[in-house]
């Protein structure tokens, strides 16, 4: 276990001073609910009063806020604002990796046994299209890298983690798995939840393909340009299996020029979203929160 790096007394006032108040407690349980910070409240309340008299919203609000937000989560990541995909949770968002990928019959997919259902369950609903989905049951508390190396055959096309378990706090070694996976031409796809924000995560340097976390489902979906395996792009709003998709910037000329929107199926992400980009309380908030954030030294959360 790494020895944790504690954060500056003045950074965690300034973060500390951003919540609450929650009447005398002291709220700990964020994998559960997380607290909004004041200042995407206020954010969410202007957004909620632009919605009583809509009038007042300008059209360049349907793409300021998601495109803010995808640039901040890039930040966070290391991954081009263009591989940023805005969903509405962290199941919708691996929904939507394992709807937008290309099977055959046969493929198979590896999981861990007992791990988060948001996990498991996108690769389980393709059993009808001929895939497999496998569960691993490592000998110890954390899957190692021989384990997955042993478990993938010619058959394997995906290995779906959590990054640390919901219900352990136990945090997976990503880029021993990554190094595997991409040795193997095996594509990592990660459940980001509990980790992302207070573990820092640079997918061009970390063997990541794909992920999901609770941040209106932010997906990176591109490995590095240096890397064995295939970038992986989920633009296409053509298949029938993928979910829902609305044009953003990159696929529309402008709000009012609604007959000449398409879905496009050019590399990048920012042409699949869910739902309107209209501005929502849910939404802008969020860019809020991010701008806000404290920086988060490595090291600074004890891994194992």
């Amino acid at each position: 276990m790494a020895d944790s790096v504690p954060l500056p007394p003045s950074s965690v006032s300034a973060a500390a001073s951003q919540f609450g108040p929650f009447d005398g407690r002291i709220w700990l349980n964020t994998a559960h609910q997380g607290p909004l910070p004041q200042p995407a409240v206020v954010a969410a309340a202007d957004a909620v009063a632009l919605k009583v008299a809509p009038h007042r919203i300008a059209d360049d609000a349907f793409d300021e806020v998601p495109e803010r937000l995808r640039t901040l989560l890039a930040g966070l990541v290391g991954s081009p604002p263009d591989q940023i995909v805005l969903g509405n949770s962290t199941s919708y968002g691996l929904h939507l990796v394992a709807n937008g990928l290309p099977w055959r019959a046969g493929d198979e997919v590896l999981v861990l046994a007992g791990d988060y259902p948001a996990t498991v369950l996108p690769w389980q609903r393709l059993s009808d299209r001929g895939v497999t989905t496998t569960a691993l049951h490592p000998a110890g508390d954390l899957l190692t890298a021989g384990e997955l190396a042993a478990a993938i055959t010619d058959r394997t096309r995906v290995c779906a983690v959590t990054w640390v378990d919901s219900f352990t706090g136990r945090a997976l070694d990503l880029n021993a798995l990554g190094t595997v996976c991409r040795q193997a031409g095996v594509l990592l796809v990660v459940n980001a939840s509990q980790a992302l924000g207070a573990r820092p995560l640079d997918v061009t340097s970390t063997p990541v393909d794909a992920g999901a976390t609770p941040a209106c489902a932010t997906i990176w979906a591109s490995a590095p340009s240096t890397s064995s395996a295939r970038p992986i792009s989920l633009t296409s709003c053509h298949g029938r299996r993928l979910s829902s998709c609305w044009p953003t910037p990159a696929s529309r000329p402008s709000p009012t020029g609604i007959s000449s929107w398409s879905a496009g199926s050019s590399p990048g992400s920012t042409r699949t979203a869910t739902g309107s980009s209209a501005p929502s309380a849910d939404r802008a908030g969020r860019p809020s929160s991010f701008s806000r954030r404290p920086a988060v030294p490595a090291g600074s959360v004890a891994s194992g």
